[in-house]
């Protein structure tokens, strides 16, 4: 099973290594009157850790908005604090 997921990495790691050496033409972005110019390989790399860092920030600021997040990591509510149990009536007396 060892070999398998070293073969996979193997031809994952060759694909970008493809990739990387056939999109090298370099790339000019313009923002806020700067601009900078590196190859396209780069640029999509450097957006793509920016993807999962902005998606990274989402997961973790948003367990109230999330309802499963908020069960499963034991929160209550957005501030993150242990669960209560709330009840409005007194629990009737055990009969012994």
């Amino acid at each position: 099973m060892r070999a398998l997921y070293i073969s996979v990495l193997v031809l994952i790691v060759a694909a970008l290594a493809i990739f990387a050496y056939q999109n090298n033409e370099s790339v000019t972005l313009h923002y806020f009157r700067r601009s900078i110019t590196l190859p396209m390989s780069l640029l999509i790399a450097g957006v793509y850790v920016l993807g999962m860092l902005s998606g990274w920030i989402a997961y973790h600021l948003t367990p109230c908005f999330l309802p499963w997040r908020g069960k499963s990591a034991g929160l209550n509510g957005c501030y993150g604090g242990p669960r209560v149990k709330i009840t409005l009536l007194p629990s009737p007396p055990e009969r012994g």
